[in-house]
This record gives C-alpha cells, sequence and structure tokens, in this order.
C-alpha cells in the first residue's frame, strides 16, 4: 500500500539534451528547474537529471561541504553549461529542490508547517542539511520536529492536540531518519509513539515501512517497562490505590477504587495499551473516594510521570537525557569547525 500523500511535484521548465546542449539517444535529457535556474547563478546542480543553477557563494556561505569542494580546483574537461560548472549530485532531485529554496528563501519556515511539509519536506531537508553539513538549516529543522517529538515532559504537555495526529507509517520511519541524522533528541519520544502502535505494526510494519530488527527489539524492550512503568508510577492510583494517613476511610477508598479500576480495564484495556505518559484528566472516575485519596492520586500521577520521562530513553537503551544533550552538542561543536 503506497503512502496516503503523493511526492510533491518538482516544478520543471525548458530541458537540454547533455552538458553542452548536444542531442544524443544516448545522452539522458536533463530539464531546467523552472524556479531555481538563476540567470547570474554560478554553478548547475543536478540532481536526478534536474538541473538547479544557483550560486557558489549562497551555498558557500551555508556548507561546509559545498565550501570545501568549491576550493579543489576542477579537472580540465569538467562538464559545463552556460560556462557554470556542473555537480553531479546523489541525492533526490525533490529534496534538493526543498533544500535550495529554505536557503534562498528567509520566509520559508514562517508559514504553518503543513501536515505535507511535515511528511514530505522535512525529512529530505533533515538528511541533506546533516550530509552537506548546513548548520543553521538543520537546528531549525530538528527545532520544528521537537514540537512534536520534544525533549522536556513540558513541551511534550503543551503539544496541541493537532500535532498528535501522525500516521503510524511516519511514525516508524522517523526511527530511522534520527538515526541516520544524529538527532537523537528525537528518538526517545518517537520511540514511546511507536510503542503507542499495535503490536502488528511493530512487528511487521506498516504500509512498507518496516523497522529494523535492532529498533524491533528497542521498542518491544521498551513497551515492556513503559507498561510496568505506569502501574508502577504514572497511574499507580488506579491499579492499586495506596491511601494516606489521613484518609476518611481507607476501607472504603480501596473498595471504590477497585470498582474504578475495573471500569478502567474495560474502557481503556490498560494490561496491553501503553498510556504511561499520558495526562489523566478524569479524576471524576475516581468519584466516591475521599478528598485527600484523590488529592494523593494527582501528585502521584504528576510525579509518576516526571520519573517515567526521566527514565524514557533508558527505556529503549538509548543514554539519558543529559547524555543525549552532551553528544548533540559535541556533534555540533565538532561539525561546526569544519570548513574553517
Amino acid at each position: 500500500m503506497s503512502n496516503p500523500l503523493k511526492r510533491a511535484r518538482i516544478m520543471i521548465d525548458s530541458e537540454v539534451t547533455g552538458p553542452s546542449g548536444n542531442s544524443d539517444a544516448s545522452t539522458p535529457t536533463m530539464t531546467h528547474h523552472k524556479e531555481l535556474w538563476f540567470d547570474d547563478g554560478s554553478v548547475v546542480l543536478n540532481a536526478e537529471q534536474i538541473l538547479f543553477r544557483v550560486h557558489r557563494t549562497t551555498l558557500s556561505t551555508h556548507s561546509t561541504v559545498f565550501h570545501d569542494m568549491f576550493r579543489i580546483p576542477q579537472p580540465p574537461g569538467q562538464d559545463a553549461i552556460e560556462g557554470c560548472t556542473v555537480v553531479k549530485l546523489p541525492d533526490s532531485s525533490g529534496e534538493v529542490e526543498f533544500l535550495l529554496k529554505a536557503l534562498y528563501d528567509p520566509f520559508f519556515f514562517d508559514h504553518s508547517v503543513t501536515l505535507l511539509m511535515f511528511i514530505e519536506i522535512l525529512p529530505g531537508m533533515l538528511r541533506l542539511s546533516t550530509k552537506y553539513n548546513i548548520l543553521q538549516l538543520r537546528r531549525k529543522v530538528i527545532a520544528i520536529y521537537l514540537e512534536r517529538f520534544p525533549s522536556t515532559l513540558g513541551a511534550f504537555d503543551s503539544r496541541s492536540s493537532g500535532d498528535q495526529v501522525l500516521y503510524p507509517w511516519y511514525i516508524m520511519s522517523l526511527v530511522a531518519l534520527f538515526r541516520e541524522t544524529n538527532a537523537l533528541e528525537c528518538l526517545p519520544c518517537v520511540f514511546y509513539f511507536c510503542s503507542c502502535l499495535p503490536m502488528s505494526d511493530l512487528l511487521h510494519g506498516c504500509d512498507e515501512v518496516v523497522l529494523s530488527w535492532e529498533d524491533k527489539s528497542a521498542c518491544l524492550m521498551g513497551r515492556e517497562e513503559l507498561l510496568r512503568a505506569q502501574e508502577e508510577f504514572s497511574h499507580s492510583f488506579i491499579f492499586k490505590l495506596v491511601s494516606p494517613p489521613n484518609c476518611a476511610n481507607p476501607s472504603v477508598c480501596t473498595r471504590r477504587a477497585r470498582r474504578n479500576l475495573y471500569i478502567f480495564h474495560h474502557d481503556q484495556s490498560p494490561l496491553s495499551s501503553v498510556f504511561a505518559l499520558k495526562l489523566f484528566t478524569d479524576w471524576k472516575m475516581l468519584d466516591g473516594i475521599c478528598p485527600a485519596c484523590l488529592s494523593k492520586a494527582q501528585l502521584d500521577h504528576q510525579a509518576g510521570r516526571k520519573v517515567i520521562w526521566d527514565r524514557l530513553p533508558k527505556f529503549f537503551g538509548l543514554e539519558s537525557w543529559d547524555d543525549i544533550e552532551k553528544v548533540k552538542q559535541n556533534w555540533a561543536d565538532n561539525h561546526s569547525q569544519q570548513g574553517n
């Protein structure tokens, strides 16, 4: 089954037949990009036979990889179009298109990030900004991802309801993307959402997206940890109410809590569903227990969610939040020094 959203259309213009414009049946047809072909451009990028005439200075300013590439003397006979050196890229033309648009348009991200942009554009932009060491763009893209896959519990709770609607196949695809691009700060939250998916999706994949065996193992182990943690920490008041010393009537509160547990089991299937970080808001379900028990349950819920969040990366075999932050900073420091 194909993904529900079609690939973004590449805007193209006039065709050319080769570096010097000669027609030959064996020469693949190349096409100028309609928007990203500047008459005063100084270099031509060729991605999947789509040509982008852009400026060396723009690429060099943002990318240490292109900066270093352009410092290397070109050999005689290098392909050229209209006097511009042709650089063949092994990347998707669609991904190159949106990377260049983000570099040339300072307002590219000022518009709201639509679901189409989130699914179709940002993954390639993160890949290429990492590959070509375009640090400012990479930071921006990761910041957008962190809005939906946060690295703090406060940000997790602040997500809007629209931020929580994503396709299962897409969530699963982000695991490999964030590993590939070293966006480790996004991984724990993505793994958490993966653990909430049906077991069949985790084991067999969804819409042609299949987790690696390493990531399947991480998800399944993390899922088991979360099921235990939600019973012991974040939702312990549902599974086993422990009355405080000032409880008005412990036996009554315990009996009523046990009844509520049966209702919760019936409605939520907690024995097989992961909801460890979900904010519990249906406190009316605990009607009948005394105010002291209710207050303790609410405090235990918040404290338990904090415990789970702090342990979340470890559940999936990752480093701690603090270590992830150190790795992130070391990566940024090392890559910011390249090209100097």
